[in-house]
């Protein structure tokens, strides 16, 4: 996708566009949200999807609380508003209910990238590479641009044989 080039101004209409047909879709709402703080739009347009994204997935989360995934998506959004307390709260929840999914181990960890916990970030991104989670994607996604070139990062990439 273009947020994956990091072509986030042209993404931002495409995901406008995809919310005219699934407006409920919370992920759709974050991953609006998580293209704006990286745009030229800048972080003020990104608060109001983030907050979207939030309520909708506490929808999903009323239907079934032990959603781990969503959980740790919700983790995100609050970590990208500055919710620091939120944030560690359900991805500590997401964790422990899915201690083996790749997913729930990747999203907190770009939570915890956002909250600056680097180490706890590095940890989890090792288990997720570890449960099966693509390195190209972990490496081109925007939301780990900040510890990228980190000698720690770069010592995930898997080794070719």
């Amino acid at each position: 996708t273009l947020f994956f080039r990091n072509r986030f101004d042209e993404a931002l209409p495409l995901y406008h566009k995809a919310l005219e047909h699934a407006p409920d879709a919370y992920e759709l709402w974050g991953n609006l949200a998580d293209t704006y703080r990286q745009s030229s739009t800048g972080i003020e347009m990104a608060f109001p999807m983030y907050a979207n994204a939030i309520a909708l997935a506490q929808k999903r989360l009323d239907i079934n609380p032990l959603d781990a995934e969503t959980l740790a998506l919700m983790g995100h959004y609050h970590a990208c508003i500055g919710n620091r307390e939120q944030a560690l709260e359900l991805i500590h929840h997401a964790l422990r209910l899915a201690p083996e999914n790749m997913y729930t181990a990747y999203n907190s960890a770009t939570a915890l990238v956002a909250l600056g916990e680097i180490n706890q970030a590095i940890e989890l991104l090792t288990q997720a590479l570890a449960l099966g989670y693509p390195w190209h994607i972990m490496l081109a996604d925007a939301n780990l641009q900040e510890i990228r070139n980190m000698p720690k990062f770069e010592a995930l990439q898997p080794r070719q044989e």
